[in-house]
């Protein structure tokens, strides 16, 4: 088998910072679905008006007709995030 790999400060220094980054991206991910369950069509409203390319702000546009979608995604997209910080390491070596 192949030679373990050495932690050094600056190994675990990444390692860390990537961990952390995860976590922020999750909660990130967490809060935007909590407001797209909660709030789907103001939510959607508000995106589409974004300066976004128009094929996303249509897609966000039928999102609001239909906010039974928009809430379904929206628990899927909590779902991830959960999952995500899940599955992060409690202790970084």
């Amino acid at each position: 088998m192949g030679a373990e790999a050495t932690l050094t400060p600056a190994t675990i220094q990444e390692v860390t910072l990537g961990v952390l980054v995860a976590e922020l991206w999750a909660i990130m991910v967490i809060g935007d679905g909590v407001v797209g369950a909660l709030f789907p069509a103001q939510h959607t409203a508000r995106w589409a008006q974004a300066p976004l390319p128009q094929p996303w702000r249509e897609f966000l546009q039928r999102l609001n007709e239909h906010p039974g979608v928009m809430r379904g995604l929206s628990v899927a997209q909590i779902a991830g995030g959960v999952a995500v910080v899940a599955s992060l390491p409690t202790k970084i070596r």
